[in-house]
């Protein structure tokens, strides 16, 4: 049952007293930041028992240390800067953010910030990501679903089918997003940014998904504009792109169209004037083409 706050704090000292008895006191975990506080060691259970480990030990084995630069304006420059570091793990560029994974970081947030000031970023604060227990258990059960799915040969279908679904979705909120149902969208690309992100992991690195993460990109570039995470959206677009350079002329034209948006909102415009340029002149051909196919 909920407790107020005098009485939670009662029985935290309770537990906390037996603990230094050497008692052992199993809690079930209703309450997350009440079992992280207090508990030694966590065990999660799926049909069986997972893993049983210290809070502490489960966050770094399954996401390592990672630490949130926040910056005034992130870009894919300063990704790939930072990446190539020999004491990173992976980056990620969120918004204005690069969240680093990083072994030590005490040890190495130093180098981190000498590069990225020699680079010219503007650093506004450095925090760590901390994951909650809820992190932690729903990370365990995904591994789970992971392996169970690699044992019965089921995985690539079920990637496949998941990437397929989120794109469907993806290209139904492209319109929704100009007119009277932009917020119902918003909201609910939002709520789905994870699986997006995940869907379009699945498409790199692989020329026969290509086409799909154009796709993808071309739709959600508007999303990205108004939530705020234009960095990201540009370093999708960007890889987009790369990986399918002779992709149909019309989408390349449209994804070109929504890079020269995004990178006019991050106020670069010479750099959104040569991708708007280069989108109009694709879009120009083909309308040379269409008339030469249908003349009056």
């Amino acid at each position: 049952a909920a407790l107020d706050p005098e009485a939670s704090h009662i029985v935290r000292e309770f537990i906390q007293d037996r603990r230094k008895q050497g008692r052992t006191i199993f809690l079930p975990p209703h309450n997350r930041d009440e079992a992280d506080r207090l508990c030694d060691r966590i065990g999660v259970f799926k049909t069986r028992l997972l893993v049983v480990d210290s809070p502490e030990n489960l966050r770094t084995q399954l996401f390592g240390r990672k630490i949130i630069f926040h910056l005034r304006q992130a870009d894919s420059q300063l990704e790939r800067l930072v990446n190539g570091l020999p004491q990173v793990r992976e980056v990620r560029l969120l918004d204005n953010k690069l969240v680093v994974n990083l072994e030590d970081p005490e040890r190495d947030n130093p180098e981190i910030i000498r590069a990225l000031v020699g680079a010219g970023a503007e650093i506004q604060f450095v925090g760590e990501l901390r994951h909650s227990l809820e992190d932690i258990y729903l990370e365990m059960i995904r591994q789970y679903a992971l392996e169970r799915l690699l044992e019965s040969g089921e995985l690539e279908e079920v990637e496949r089918r998941h990437a397929e679904y989120f794109l469907s979705l993806a290209e139904e909120s492209m319109q929704k997003l100009w007119g009277a149902q932009q917020g119902f969208w918003l909201a609910s690309l939002k709520s789905e940014h994870d699986n997006l992100r995940a869907a379009l992991e699945w498409t790199k690195g692989d020329l026969a998904r290509s086409e799909m993460m154009l796709r993808m990109v071309n739709s959600l570039w508007r999303f990205w504009d108004i939530h705020g995470h234009t960095s990201e959206g540009l370093a999708w677009i960007e890889l987009a792109l790369k990986t399918n350079p002779g992709s149909q002329a019309a989408l390349r034209a449209n994804v070109l169209r929504g890079a020269g948006y995004l990178t006019r909102q991050q106020g670069d415009y010479i750099r959104a004037k040569a991708l708007h340029e280069e989108s109009l002149a694709i879009f120009d051909l083909l309308c040379e083409r269409k008339n030469e196919l249908n003349p009056r």
